[in-house]
């Protein structure tokens, strides 16, 4: 269980240290001017929004606060996977023994 929470740490990070060499290199309008002038960059996003629904939704399937389940979700749609991997490294215990539970 523990690799798992580490392995989303990692993940979180590698990712948050992606966003500030971006944010270092080039303006976030630029870059996503640049992505939408392109067919398959529109697929990306909308691939992307998707996968923060999904999340979104399984945060709040499974979060008992509401209050949080919201913060949360409105963070997933703001800032992305960052949150989505942070709360899973978090929850992740909690998660996985609901799954196996309704096995």
């Amino acid at each position: 269980m523990m690799q798992l929470r580490i392995l989303f740490l990692v993940l979180a990070a590698a990712l948050l240290a992606t966003i500030l060499w971006a944010l270092g290199t080039s303006s976030v309008h630029d870059g996503f001017a640049h992505v939408t002038a392109e067919p398959w960059g529109l697929v990306t996003f909308a691939d992307l929004y998707l996968g923060f629904l999904v999340a979104a939704i399984v945060i709040a399937a499974t979060e008992d606060r509401r209050v949080l389940a919201l913060l949360l979700i409105v963070g997933v749609f703001m800032l992305g996977n960052l949150v989505t991997a942070s709360w899973l490294a978090w929850r992740a215990p909690r998660l996985l023994a609901r799954l196996r539970a309704r096995d």
